[in-house]
């Protein structure tokens, strides 16, 4: 038996009612800009993680470009059901 064909009736549209956006400090310890992404020594992220380093993809490698290590950054950081993502970041 064939399945229906996709339409916007019966696709379920993505629940954005779940992403949260925390703000966040921390130091640039690494960048790939080949992946799109930062590793940073952060701050506890209140109501989401303790400090730690951790790598995270960014939304828009652009983000990166006036980025070194050892920067002081604020960044915002998106999670989406778990998966998070810095969708902004800028220098102290």
């Amino acid at each position: 038996m064939a399945k229906p064909a996709a339409t916007a009736a019966n696709i379920a549209a993505p629940d954005k009612s779940k992403i949260k956006l925390f703000d966040g400090k921390g130091i640039v310890t690494k960048i790939n800009l080949e992946i799109g992404s930062v590793e940073l020594d952060h701050d506890e992220i209140k109501g989401l993680m303790p400090n730690m380093i951790m790598e995270f993809s960014v939304s828009d490698k652009k983000m990166l470009d006036n980025l070194k290590i050892g920067d002081a950054v604020d960044f915002v950081l998106e999670d989406d059901a778990g998966a998070e993502r810095i969708v902004k970041i800028k220098k102290r």
